[in-house]
């Protein structure tokens, strides 16, 4: 009987030839029955939808009723607003606004900055290859690190 126990469990202590009754297989699903996947996608789906769909109504003056309504709570409870905004941006989202002052100016000054920018780096390469070594200075024979100095008093 012993022999027989033994031979069900593996090495590392479970069933391998018999499965109890609540254990399911590798793949099975406790609840086959269960939710359908991509069923919470598809309500997920349906609330925005209907929200748009809300938030688009027009109402009797012509109006968008969702910017209506965004713009009441605004006068009305600043910070119910403020939460309402926040909650909707992503907490990850990375915001950088960059301005460019050369996106203002008309293609013609940008054409005469370029070339100016080209003639400086020309002039700055050719300063670079006609500049002739500078001399090394001979080192002084004055000491001014202080070892050989005069003392105040004159003694050395």
């Amino acid at each position: 009987m012993k022999e027989q126990e033994n031979r069900n469990f593996s090495v590392h202590g479970v069933r391998a030839l018999t499965r109890e009754p609540h254990r399911w297989a590798p793949g099975e699903s406790g609840n086959p029955a269960g939710r359908p996947i991509g069923a919470r996608q598809r309500l997920a789906e349906q609330v925005i939808k209907d929200m748009v769909a809300d938030w688009n109504e027009a109402l009797p003056d012509g109006r968008r009723a969702g910017p209506v309504a965004l713009a009441k709570l605004r006068v009305e409870d600043p910070g119910r607003y403020v939460t309402a905004v926040t909650g909707l941006v992503p907490r990850d989202l990375l915001l950088t606004v960059e301005t460019n002052p050369l996106d203002e100016l008309p293609e013609e000054q940008l054409r005469e900055l370029l070339l100016e920018l080209q003639l400086r780096r020309r002039e700055r390469a050719m300063r670079t290859i006609d500049a002739a070594p500078a001399e090394i200075p001979r080192p002084s024979e004055t000491v001014t690190d202080g070892a050989n100095c005069e003392k105040p008093d004159g003694t050395d």
